[in-house]
């Protein structure tokens, strides 16, 4: 998934997900003016946290580390 704040830790190697809920009003408010806390819906916010603390707990109890790979970073080449 593009976009998110999760790719710049996986570029430097950094194990990182995301996860999306109900986007029908992604586009009305995020990133807007109206993009304030009193149109977040307490149910995606319980279920984010739910989520959030199920995938760390199973991620903390993983027999080995996730694997760490630096994604190559492409060289700039000079005309």
């Amino acid at each position: 998934m593009g976009g998110s704040d999760h790719q710049s830790f996986e570029a430097a190697g950094v194990p990182g997900f995301a996860v999306q809920q109900d986007l029908s009003e992604y586009r009305l408010t995020h990133h807007s003016q109206s993009d304030t806390l009193d149109k977040a819906k307490e149910a995606d916010l319980i279920q984010g946290a739910q989520v959030l603390a199920v995938t760390a707990l199973r991620v903390a109890n993983l027999p080995e580390l996730l694997p760490r790979t630096k994604k190559a970073v492409e060289e700039k080449k000079e005309p």
